[in-house]
């Protein structure tokens, strides 16, 4: 299912911000805590095109299903594996976040920001295989 929701996300993005596609069903009222277009709204239900949160929502969701999944056969070695993936992830992550804020400036670093959403979770679901793929080979030996 963590799969068919980041798929999901990221075509619907893929086809918002790629190829500019806002289909209409997805132009809807929406309940705004705090929204700046051409005015400031606060607190009220605003005219949007939810392509954006919805795409945003799949793919983060989806990740973290992916991330988050059981293992097959879950033991100790699996989840020392799993400490170890969440500490280099946050580790490159913030690596990132470092070289983004030192040599990306001003709409460039707003896409840095958004990209930074998912990529703990990317990272993480790299690492974390990668690890995995090592442990298995070395057991085998």
């Amino acid at each position: 299912m963590g799969f068919i929701f980041t798929i999901t996300g990221a075509i619907l993005s893929i086809m918002r911000f790629y190829f500019n596609v806002k289909p209409d069903m997805f132009e809807q009222k929406a309940f705004a805590i705090y929204s700046v277009y051409l005015g400031t709204k606060t607190l009220r239900v605003v005219n949007n095109q939810l392509i954006d949160e919805i795409a945003l929502v799949l793919f983060i969701t989806g990740l973290f299903m992916v991330a988050f999944a059981r293992e097959k056969i879950e033991n100790p070695q699996v989840n020392s594996t799993r400490l170890k993936a969440f500490f280099i992830s946050f580790y490159l992550n913030a690596a990132f976040l470092i070289a983004a804020t030192m040599f990306t400036f001003g709409l460039a670093f707003m896409y840095m920001t958004v990209l930074n959403l998912a990529l703990p979770l990317l990272l993480y679901i790299i690492t974390f295989r990668i690890l995995a793929a090592i442990a298995r080979n070395n057991n085998q030996v």
